[in-house]
């Protein structure tokens, strides 16, 4: 088997991540594995020969017998130029409505979210992580189910690494007085990070560590210095080694309001980390009450209950991470369930 993936770029976020992941558990299993992308910005290296190309131009992909696309540009590309090609499937990452909305103007977010939803008009193979999104998709394309597979997202249990002595000193100083909620994603509103902070005014037995950078980055930072949590609320910024940062914390945070699934939430499961996250609708199809704790969004005693839920019975909640993470969300899991549908495909050709 032969199998294209066309990316928008080789930037370190998570749909490339999470492409990365699925190339990299397939390699032992198929003959040839190539990467496209149109963008110059490169953070990580997928491990097999990647290629940059033009939008504006058909590459010979005949010799591939699956074309995985990801995201909005290799969406539309696939759509102009292997239009109904049944080898062509696209993988979901987002509510494209929400986030777009969130993300842009209205007249941008318009434009974009109408030239996705017609690109994706001409896919025959759709990927969703869930069967919210699915839900989701099938409203909002008006395409049959059967077109539709839902394949979660799969991490591996990487071995935790130390970090910089300046970051240990930092989190160690608030280790020994306050529970540390981490968190690890992009600054910016969907991640709804300013919900901590209110939750710290609240209480003063917890510090945040957040690993992330991005556009709310200063806001937040202000919104921590108005209210004298500075010594509580530790931003570190961008790191490459986010995960490494999992050994300390105590609780892993993800206060979305709106998300795909993160890969970051998967990896705190798979280092048996406790989870609380938001009562988001796609949270609530991969995740039970008796696994994770759940919160409503905006709601300072939801919140605060989510949190003490997981710490009055924490040793429970690190096991139940991590049989998640084992059961359902390995990358050995998920990738034989991506071969699979692969055969599948290929086997309609």
């Amino acid at each position: 088997m032969k199998i294209a993936f066309i990316l928008p770029s080789l930037d370190n976020k998570g749909p490339i991540v999470a492409a990365k992941n699925i190339i990299t558990s397939l390699k032992e299993y198929v003959d040839l594995i190539e990467v496209f992308y149109f963008n110059d910005k490169i953070g990580i290296d997928m491990g097999v020969t990647s290629r940059k190309i033009s939008f504006f131009k058909k590459y010979d992909l005949e010799k591939f017998d699956i074309i995985n696309s990801y995201s909005l540009k290799p969406d539309v590309y696939t759509a102009v130029f292997f239009k109904n090609d049944n080898r062509v499937i696209t993988t979901m990452h987002n509510y494209m409505e929400y986030d777009f909305d969130l993300l842009y103007s209205p007249l941008k977010s318009f434009i974009m979210k109408n030239i996705w939803k017609n690109s994706l008009k001409f896919k025959n193979n759709i990927i969703v992580s869930s069967t919210d999104m699915l839900t989701y998709y099938l409203s909002l394309l008006g395409r049959k189910e059967e077109i539709f597979t839902i394949i979660k997202y799969g991490v591996e249990k990487k071995e935790l690494k130390s970090i910089s002595e300046l970051d240990l000193g930092k989190i160690i100083k608030l280790q020994e007085k306050f529970t540390i909620l981490g968190s690890v994603g992009l600054l910016i509103k969907r991640k709804g990070y300013q919900q901590l902070v209110e939750l710290l005014k609240s209480n003063k037995n917890y510090a945040v560590v957040i690993i992330g950078d991005g556009e709310e980055n200063k806001s937040l930072l202000e919104l921590v210095k108005d209210n004298n949590l500075i010594d509580r609320f530790l931003i570190l910024g961008f790191k490459n080694n986010s995960i490494d940062y999992y050994k300390y914390f105590d609780i892993y945070m993800m206060t979305s309001y709106s998300e795909g699934c993160s890969l970051a939430m998967l990896e705190a499961l798979s280092q048996k980390l406790p989870l609380v996250c938001s009562n988001i609708n796609n949270h609530k199809t991969c995740f039970t009450e008796d696994e994770v704790s759940f919160f409503e969004l905006d709601n300072l005693n939801s919140l605060s209950n989510a949190v003490l839920k997981i710490n009055d019975n924490i040793d429970y909640y690190k096991k139940s991470s991590f049989s998640l993470w084992k059961e359902k969300f390995s990358l050995e899991v998920v990738s034989k369930i991506h071969y699979q549908l692969y055969n599948k495909i290929k086997e309609k050709k």
